[in-house]
């Protein structure tokens, strides 16, 4: 088979991905709409379902530049391909913070809603930690720290690739280790 029957067939698929993408788009928005705590605690759990998926690969390559192996150069691409959604992750991120910040839809999250964390003690204490601000603040950081790495990760691969020396594993391990 040629290249450009391949093409094709990969323009075919990708817009019946994009068809069935933008059908689950609509059924999600009703879905939001119709039942929007159900809708919510559903967009969480995916949310981490796809968001560990990116990490885990984060953490493979990083596990990979300290032990070093075979293994690796195998999977590399996949998994450097995988911590690339990253920002797709934050910009899927949004919905989660807005539940954070309790605007339409407190029951995600019970210290997000004013009146339970006035009855609940417990909560009360937390508050300074368990708040929308800080929340949003550690979101920041988090995904800061997962940017940097992901970026730094991955030049370092390329670089590697174009000119394999030592300093570049180096600085690759240690990066990776803390």
């Amino acid at each position: 088979m040629n290249i450009d029957a391949l093409r094709s067939q990969l323009v075919s698929k990708q817009k019946i991905a994009l068809l069935v993408g933008a059908v689950a788009l609509i059924l999600c928005g009703i879905g939001a709409t119709t039942d929007r705590t159900h809708f919510f605690r559903g967009y969480l759990l995916g949310y981490m379902f796809w968001m560990n998926l990116s990490l885990g690969c984060l953490g493979f390559v990083m596990m990979h530049n300290l032990t070093g192996g075979d293994w690796g150069h195998a999977t590399r691409r996949a998994l450097e391909a995988g911590m690339k959604t990253l920002p797709l992750m934050l910009l899927l991120f949004l919905p989660i913070l807005f539940a954070a910040f309790n605007l339409g839809h407190a029951d995600l999250y019970e210290w997000a809603n004013p009146e339970h964390v006035a009855q609940d003690k417990i909560l009360t204490q937390k508050a300074s930690y368990l708040n929308g601000s800080a929340f949003a603040v550690r979101a920041v950081i988090l995904f800061a720290f997962w940017f940097i790495w992901s970026y730094v990760l991955s030049k370092g691969s390329r670089e590697f690739e174009k000119a394999p020396n030592l300093r570049i594993v180096e600085r690759m391990e240690n990066w990776s280790g803390p």
